[in-house]
């Protein structure tokens, strides 16, 4: 009987621990959307020139560039 008490004790603290770190992972979720709205949204021009750019300027050294 001590075996399944133990087993069964063990499970409830994974269970807990599953618990806490969703609770963690719900908080980071919420707080990364509260930043992400509060952010200026991004030209189209810039999603798809910006990248572009900065590829460019990582195999042509010599070609300053400034992200």
């Amino acid at each position: 009987m001590n075996t399944i008490e133990h087993i069964v004790s063990r499970y409830r603290l994974y269970q807990a621990q599953c618990e806490k770190r969703r609770l963690e992972i719900d908080r980071e979720i919420e707080q990364l959307t509260k930043e992400r709205a509060s952010i200026r949204p991004i030209r189209w021009t810039e999603g798809l020139l910006r990248p572009v750019l900065q590829e460019i300027a990582r195999q042509t050294p010599f070609i300053g560039f400034m992200c």
